[in-house]
């Protein structure tokens, strides 16, 4: 405490001497002016005693921009940038080869013994970070950085040549001087915000099993060590948001695993592996978002990009540890990992609510593993389901958390899902033979009752114009779904009674046309009438316009494919139906014009 008490008087001191200096300077310069011109500054003359105040310019008029560079924030071609800084870096760049250089021949020529030239290596990183010590409390930050950078660099090498070179010391001590490098650069970097040390020292730090390797193959200890480097991380992460820092180091981890996994992997090291899988995944989802927690900050699309990469790998990685021996279960893991993603969700929107952004991110994240462990758990018309319920569960976050980027991806998942069902087979064994009630209808049935539910979350929300839209096409996707499941149940049926009665020619096919234009006219006056009945212009318009197709059908195919019996029943269902609708319209047509006017205020 004492120290920066002495410190910042220093530092006082130092802003009182330059602020009486540059008194001195302008003073000075006024009244040469003065001699020289022998005219006042134009403006009105102030006085205050014997002395003369001038009228001060303003800023910015008549100053002479620097020739040589630019103005304002340097670039990285400028010549400050180029003189100050690139020159510095070269220069520690060449004081690291001739060490290099040295240390070879010295080797070659016997001129050092061998402690000798590790001492000398060193003795001079030692002296480079006193160096930079030493340029960092002089103000001249970039100049520092430089000399410190090169000392941790220098002793890594030393480290390495006892090591490797010169067998001075045994491996767990070289591992043992490496980390505390790897440690003092870190700390180092946080203590002089130089994110250029933190990189030197993490690359260095992930570098060392590598310059130290005695070809034997040790997964505890390497994977432990990569474990204490990624903690490092994490602390560094706390205090400091280095990007670059966090993206390469979750890069070597996973790199380093992946080598591992790739030409060393057994079964009988797959829980240690998975074990530090998950170490290595929980660390980095505490880089990704410790400080938006800790200290309110908003997400910027790097911390996202974190977020699904770690999310991405980790899955990946895993899958490839389990699926072999456990490949009926990784459904249950990607559900288990989309849980862990809902709960850190939650936690997140709870401590910074300021920040939807963050905790709807896990949220989506989560979305993707649960959406992809429906198809690794479940088969057939299970999978549509699923995934349906997952869009109604997301449509309902949206509306909490008024995210219309969630929104759509329950749509999008709704639409999948419904895709999938169309994909599926339709049907009907001999124990299926009642309507309705067999595998592929009961799948249906399910899939439309779950779209009716996000019709009701829609109606029950406030919708602006994007969200009309979407509510609008709902409907009409869900009522579309009716229709299908109506179609595809008829000719399944009918397909079953051709079976049980040998395929008999012709058989069937005539009642099953009329059975369709029966069904879609009946289902059409439905809809119209419900509209009428809730005042709903999206379900009567879609009523209407079905009932068109179910007049084209009747006109263009009935007419010219069913017997004349069918043919008869047909015109007269589709007769009497438009002739119910027409009085419907004529005897409630006030109520529609009604309905109109209204919308047309709203």
């Amino acid at each position: 405490m004492s120290e920066d008490l002495s410190r910042l008087e220093q530092e006082l001191n130092d802003l009182r001497q330059r602020v009486e200096g540059l008194e001195e300077q302008i003073k000075t310069q006024a009244n040469l002016l003065t001699v020289l011109k022998g005219t006042r500054v134009s403006g009105p003359d102030q006085f205050v005693g014997d002395r003369r105040t001038y009228p001060v310019r303003p800023s910015g008029e008549g100053t002479r921009k620097p020739v040589g560079r630019k103005q304002g924030k340097g670039s990285a071609f400028s010549e400050q940038a180029l003189a100050g800084t690139w020159f510095n870096r070269l220069g520690v760049v060449a004081i690291l080869l001739a060490l290099a250089f040295f240390l070879k021949w010295s080797f070659d020529n016997n001129l050092v013994g061998n402690l000798g030239r590790v001492i000398i290596g060193i003795v001079l990183g030692l002296a480079f970070l006193g160096a930079g010590e030493y340029f960092q409390h002089r103000k001249f930050a970039v100049y520092g950085q430089g000399f410190t950078g090169g000392g941790i660099a220098i002793l890594y090498l030393s480290v390495f040549a006892a090591f490797q070179l010169y067998h001075l010391v045994n491996q767990p001590t070289a591992f043992a001087l490496m980390i505390l490098i790897t440690l003092a650069a870190s700390l180092l970097a946080l203590r002089y915000d130089a994110l250029a040390i933190g990189i030197l020292g993490i690359v260095g730090g992930f570098a060392t099993p590598f310059l130290l390797s005695n070809g034997s193959s040790n997964l505890f200890a390497l994977f432990t060590y990569a474990a204490i480097l990624d903690v490092g991380v994490f602390l560094v992460s706390y205090f400091k948001k280095w990007y670059m820092f966090n993206y390469l180091t979750f890069l070597f981890t996973f790199l380093i695993f992946t080598f591992w996994y790739v030409s060393e992997y057994s079964k009988a090291q797959m829980w240690l592996a998975l074990l530090y899988l998950t170490i290595y995944f929980v660390i980095y989802l505490g880089v990704s978002f410790v400080r938006n927690v800790r200290m309110g900050e908003q997400t910027k699309p790097l911390d996202l990009v974190l977020i699904f990469a770690n999310a991405a790998v980790y899955f990946a990685l895993s899958y490839g540890v389990l699926e072999t021996y456990y490949r009926d279960f990784m459904g249950f893991f990607s559900a288990l990992l989309g849980l862990v993603y809902i709960l850190i969700g939650n936690f997140t929107y709870k401590v910074n609510s300021k920040d939807p952004n963050l905790s709807l991110t896990f949220l989506g994240v989560a979305a993707g593993f649960i959406t992809l462990a429906i198809p690794l758990q479940l088969a057939d018309y299970w999978i549509s389901i699923a995934w349906t319920i997952e869009a109604v569960i997301l449509l309902w976050i949206s509306f909490r958390f008024e995210s219309f980027k969630t929104r759509l991806t329950g749509i999008s998942i709704m639409l999948v899902g419904l895709l999938y069902l169309l994909g599926q087979p339709f049907r009907i064994s001999g124990k299926e033979v009642v309507l309705f009630f067999n595998n592929a209808a009961l799948a249906y049935l399910a899939v439309i009752l779950l779209m009716i539910v996000a019709v009701y979350i829609f109606g029950r929300s406030k919708l602006d114009s994007r969200d009309k839209r979407l509510y609008t096409g709902l409907q009409i996707t869900a009522n579309l779904m009716i229709v299908i499941l109506i179609t595809r149940e008829i000719n399944a049926y009918f397909l079953y009674l051709s079976w049980a009665n040998g395929y008999r020619a012709g058989y069937s096919t005539d009642a099953r046309d009329l059975t369709l234009s029966v069904a879609w006219g009946l289902y059409a006056s439905l809809l119209t009438v419900g509209g009428f009945l809730r005042k709903l212009s999206t379900l009567r318009l879609f009523g209407l316009g079905f009932l068109v197709v179910v007049i084209l059908k009747v006109f263009l195919f009935d007419l010219s494919k069913l017997d004349t019996p069918y043919r008869i029943l047909s015109f007269v269902i589709l007769g009497v139906i438009l002739l119910a609708i027409s009085w419907l319209y004529q005897r409630y047509k006030h109520l529609i014009v009604g309905e109109e006017a209204q919308d047309d205020i709203s």
